[in-house]
């Protein structure tokens, strides 16, 4: 695995273990759960994948609603160990690339009316983040792992407002010289208007003035283009399967 991969790999486990998780019991090799949301199980392993049996027994182990990443699902072994956790009984629900770029190799973002940007840190402005961002996605999410991420030195937690009023949300997540790119969402209401981009703006202006090397993100399908025309490149897929 690359350089950047792992890199990648390494900003999103220790990014998920900030908003709190913990070594999953009875499991060899040892893996690490999620204590809230995200309710995910995932091994720190970057060189090899998982075999088949280890996942489906601990998937049966934590039951439904519970999600397993695999890395590089794209790859010969990847496709593979895909088609038999499938055939086994798993469903995918939710598939990204992971994406980098060298800020070095960024164009600076254009001049354009700044965003009002803030950071969460109140335990009201933390709420409303959070509930502007589970709009923005669609779904559930609970409070607790933001507010133990807003104790993260690494971690900034960052809403946008429109006009005053919630409108996206963006995680910044540094690992090193890495800045990581999470809960990039823009709300319903102001879709369609360049917003998903102005904050992709604001992370690149962020990171070249953090002279941080290297960005990276877990794109969906919908963000996929966007990241593209900004520079970033694709490294690999990761499928998160369930029960």
């Amino acid at each position: 695995m690359s350089s950047p991969d792992k890199a990648n790999l390494h900003n999103l486990f220790t990014y998920w273990q900030a908003l709190g998780a913990e070594t999953s019991p009875g499991t060899s090799p040892p893996a690490r759960q999620s204590t809230h949301w995200p309710r995910r199980i995932w091994l720190d392993l970057t060189e090899q994948l998982p075999e088949a049996a280890w996942i489906l027994s601990a998937m049966e182990r934590m039951g439904p609603g519970w999600l397993f990443p695999l890395w590089r699902s794209d790859s010969a072994d990847g496709q593979h160990l895909l088609a038999t956790l499938l055939d086994a009984g798993l469903g995918i629900a939710l598939e990204q690339r992971a994406m980098y770029a060298k800020t070095t190799q960024l164009y600076p973002p254009p001049p354009e009316p700044s965003l009002d940007m803030s950071t969460a840190m109140s335990d009201e402005e933390i709420a409303i983040w959070t509930r502007t961002c589970a709009e923005a996605f669609g779904y559930p999410i609970q409070i607790q792992p933001i507010k133990r991420l807003s104790a993260d030195p690494q971690a900034r937690i960052q809403l946008a407002r429109i006009e005053g009023e919630p409108a996206g949300t963006v995680v910044l997540y540094r690992t090193g010289s890495v800045l990581g790119v999470h809960s990039l969402g823009v709300t319903p209401a102001f879709r369609g208007q360049g917003l998903a981009r102005r904050l992709m703006h604001f992370v690149i202006h962020q990171a070249m003035q953090s002279r941080d090397t290297m960005i990276t993100l877990q794109a969906s399908g919908m963000g996929l283009p966007l990241y593209k025309s900004l520079g970033f490149s694709e490294q690999f897929s990761i499928t998160s399967l369930s029960l």
